[in-house]
């Protein structure tokens, strides 16, 4: 499953639409890539209905062959690229309606990676200070903008990585398994996948730098 910028257009008008089902959760994440968060698409209800045959087909079909998002090892890079909302890898009560709100409407929240640039004064040696007022550059854009309390809603979001178990957390770099082809090697793949000629050599690496890659049909 292509989950890249690349897909044709009807994929993400598709997308949207599954996303609209999202309206009968309001804790649901808002991004349209249902499939790389832990809510669910329905297969059937009154909301279902509401689709057409093709799409209810899809999900139908989805739901049969276990569709998931099911990466053995994650680059870095990949994990911040996951949704921030309904992260897969979050446990029970990891998210706060009413405290994540301004994360989702002010600071406008939307991946691992924005809830990792939002927590990076916390981790700095610079003048940031644990309070509401706190004059740093980052807080003081952050009270421009509409937040009330920007070490607050900092701190908030560092409890939500906090909570990411190992295998999403992109502070987290799993033991190198020696598998990795050399870039030459790749190189040389690249080229003889393109030019349909000479012997690719198959890639024994379980870490994953592409979203689509980790799709699971099982």
């Amino acid at each position: 499953m292509d989950v890249s910028p690349s897909r044709p257009s009807w994929a993400f008008v598709t997308d949207a639409i599954i996303s609209s089902l999202k309206a009968a959760y309001p804790s649901a994440s808002d991004d349209p890539r249902s499939f790389l968060t832990a809510w669910a698409p329905p297969a059937q209800g009154l909301r279902v209905s509401s689709l057409s045959k093709n799409i209810s087909n899809l999900l139908k079909t989805a739901k049969k062959h276990c569709v998931s998002f099911a990466p053995i090892k994650m680059h870095t890079n990949l994990k911040l690229l996951l949704p921030a909302w309904d992260h897969m890898g979050a446990p029970p009560k990891t998210y706060n309606k009413k405290k994540d709100a301004c994360l989702r409407t002010v600071h406008r929240i939307r991946t691992v990676n924005d809830l990792f640039s939002l927590t990076t004064r916390l981790r700095t040696n610079g003048p940031h200070q644990a309070r509401r007022n706190c004059a740093c550059n980052p807080c003081k854009n952050d009270l421009v903008s509409g937040c009330p309390n920007p070490h607050k809603c900092a701190s908030a979001a560092q409890n939500i990585l906090q909570k990411l178990p190992s295998k999403y957390d992109y502070s987290y770099s799993p033991q190198r398994d020696n598998l990795t082809l050399t870039h030459r090697r790749k190189e040389k793949n690249t080229r003889a996948i393109l030019s349909q000629r000479g012997e690719v050599t198959f890639d024994p690496s379980v870490t994953e730098n592409d979203l689509s890659a980790c799709m699971r049909i099982f």
